[in-house]
């Protein structure tokens, strides 16, 4: 393992961090477009389309580059996804109660 390498993987690690939270944000909003009643299937489909072919392009230039910046390419991306996730699961475990709260109430 050379400088290079060594550069390149500390660089797509950070790279696959920041695909990681793109890929999250476009699925929170994909998601957030099928609730709505002007957005729609294709809003979630063109976005998933987004998401695909970010993913891929980025997975591929990291495979060109040699398997080092591939795995630093995947470690980056499923640690900020698994952190995205947590944060997001941990919000839902908090506010549970407080909706639960609210509808007995009504």
């Amino acid at each position: 393992m050379n400088e290079k390498t060594i550069l390149l993987t500390l660089v797509f690690i950070v790279v696959g961090g920041i695909v990681g939270r793109l890929y999250c944000e476009l699925v929170r909003r994909s998601v957030a477009g099928i609730a709505s009643d002007t957005a729609g299937m294709g809003y979630f489909l063109a976005l998933m389309l987004v998401r695909v072919i970010l993913i891929t392009a980025v997975f591929i230039v990291a495979a060109y580059l040699g398997i080092w910046p591939l795995l630093g390419n995947i470690v980056g991306f499923f640690v900020v996804r698994t952190l995205v996730v947590v944060r997001a699961r941990r919000k839902n475990i908090n506010r549970a109660p407080d909706e639960k709260a609210n509808s007995e109430r009504e």
